[in-house]
């Protein structure tokens, strides 16, 4: 209904309903989308993202956006080098998720891509623990007023979710960053001759009504997390 949407990241919230929707959905390196004005849930992660009809759409709202020269229109396309990834979240992928990464690197293939399937170094599985001990520390700073004012007029889940979160002490919040800086590091050599992550971007279809969804989905990146995720069936 819209050429383009504004939405932001802290885990999947860019990525997983792009994929839910069918659309393209664009999560940018941090800090390369202006944050002003939108509210703060984890200012180590959040991150403003766009939803799209197509690449070449979120391409030129995000070169609009951050002045940079990302547009892909009117340039010729290359054959990317892409690595299947099965993460440690892979069977938590339903079984269509899975023939849909199958036939989304065959399809690539026949398109002229490389395709090589990879498998993550551990201490990207211990990076995703990581994630959600920054995330909800940072979260439960940042809705401190929320908390102390407004109590009542959070969700349950919210509550609960920040209930939880009090618990994480300041050295396992610094830890955890420790970890996501090493990870970080590790992700620049480990994609030294990959262009692309081909993996899930969430476990399967939308689930009915305002369900929440259990299972976590897979996140791909790049170096510079410039990776446009679209439902691998479009590939």
């Amino acid at each position: 209904m819209v050429p383009i949407a504004l939405g932001s990241q802290t885990g999947g919230s860019v990525i997983r309903p792009a994929a839910y929707c069918g659309v393209v959905g664009f999560k940018p390196s941090f800090r390369l989308m202006p944050t002003i004005g939108m509210k703060c849930f984890s200012w180590s992660l959040d991150t403003v993202g766009l939803f799209a009809a197509g690449v070449a759409d979120a391409a030129f709202a995000a070169a609009l956006i951050s002045g940079r020269d990302l547009r892909i229109d009117g340039t010729e396309p290359t054959a990317p080098r892409m690595a299947l990834v099965r993460t440690q979240s892979w069977p938590e992928a339903s079984a269509s998720m899975q023939d849909a990464i199958a036939r989304a690197a065959q399809a690539a293939e026949a398109a002229g891509a490389k395709v090589t399937e990879v498998e993550l170094p551990p201490i990207f599985e211990t990076a995703t623990q990581a994630h959600g001990i920054i995330q909800d520390h940072e979260a439960y700073q940042a809705l401190a007023d929320e908390i102390d004012r407004h109590r009542d007029r959070l969700g349950p889940i919210l509550r609960e979710h920040l209930d939880k979160a009090a618990a994480i002490t300041p050295a396992a919040y610094d830890d955890a960053r420790r970890l996501a800086r090493q990870a970080r590091r590790a992700l620049v050599d480990f994609m030294e001759g990959i262009d692309v992550l081909l993996t899930p971007s969430a476990p399967g279809a939308a689930p009915h009504g305002l369900a929440r969804p259990e299972s976590r989905p897979s996140i791909a990146l790049d170096p510079f997390g410039y990776a446009l995720h679209q439902r691998p069936r479009t590939f």
